[in-house]
């Protein structure tokens, strides 16, 4: 009974002494005026752009003031000084440009045409060709050919050129004359054409009494043409054609032949 009296005396004299230890801790030192001042230092907050917290000479000990950096210390956006326009170098529009095709005129082959594309400035300054794409459309058969030239870069706008893809050509192959007439063979040309026409004359020039005839069919090979004079001598030359969307396109005209009308 005596230890166990022992043991609760020593208890409540270490809780006593925990109590004053705290009652100390909170008590005013060193103010002389009965006030309390806090022994912690108070931490400025960064981040939101303001401070409040005690100072040594304002007249309420509160100062308000305002900061342009974020946390990261840059400049804010609201205050940041506007940035110069980026420089873009103007665009040049080339629809007005000179565009020339190294040909215009090709016989029909088979092959893909593909003239070559020479441009020029309005200064007639070579454009070079890393400056535009040129794409070939209807360069193979008997017809009209495009070129669309697009300018890239620092240009912009097209420029659209044609050419024409004409059909091969045939050759004649004997005059017969006969009572006022005259019958004029010459060689098939079937391929990309639709027919033959033929120019028949009295002088080599075919300025004189010239005459033309057409023949719709590739196939046919003979012409019989009638109503022509006794005495007279008669030129005559043929060429091949071919309509494309309602455009008659025809060959270089065969070598020219000549016979005389005897009866």
């Amino acid at each position: 009974m005596k230890k166990f009296t022992a043991l609760l005396t020593v208890a409540a004299l270490v809780v006593i002494s925990m109590v004053f230890s705290v009652f100390a801790y909170a008590e005013p030192s060193g103010g002389g005026d009965g006030t309390s001042r806090n022994t912690l230092p108070i931490l400025p907050i960064t981040g939101s752009g303001s401070t409040t917290g005690d100072t040594s000479g304002g007249g309420d000990g509160e100062t308000s003031s305002t900061d342009d950096t974020s946390s990261s210390g840059l400049p804010t956006a609201d205050n940041s000084s506007e940035l110069p326009p980026v420089s873009i170098e103007d665009v040049i529009d080339a629809s007005k440009f000179t565009a020339t095709l190294s040909c215009t005129n090709y016989v029909y082959n088979g092959k893909a045409k593909k003239p070559a594309v020479t441009v020029k400035d309005t200064k007639k300054k070579t454009v070079a060709s890393s400056n535009y794409t040129v794409k070939y459309t209807g360069n193979t058969n008997v017809g009209k050919g495009t070129v669309v030239i697009t300018f890239k870069n620092n240009y912009k706008g097209t420029i659209k050129k044609t050419f024409v893809i004409n059909p091969q050509a045939t050759s004649l192959t004997k005059l017969t004359p006969g009572k006022k007439q005259l019958t004029i063979q010459w060689k098939k040309q079937a391929t990309q054409t639709k027919g033959y026409q033929i120019q028949y004359a009295t002088n080599s020039k075919f300025t004189q009494n010239k005459k033309t005839v057409t023949v719709t069919s590739n196939k046919t090979v003979k012409k019989v043409v009638t109503s022509l004079k006794k005495g007279k001598t008669y030129y005559v030359r043929i060429r091949t054609y071919k309509t494309v969307s309602g455009t008659n396109y025809y060959s270089s005209w065969s070598k020219t032949m000549s016979k005389k009308i005897t009866k």
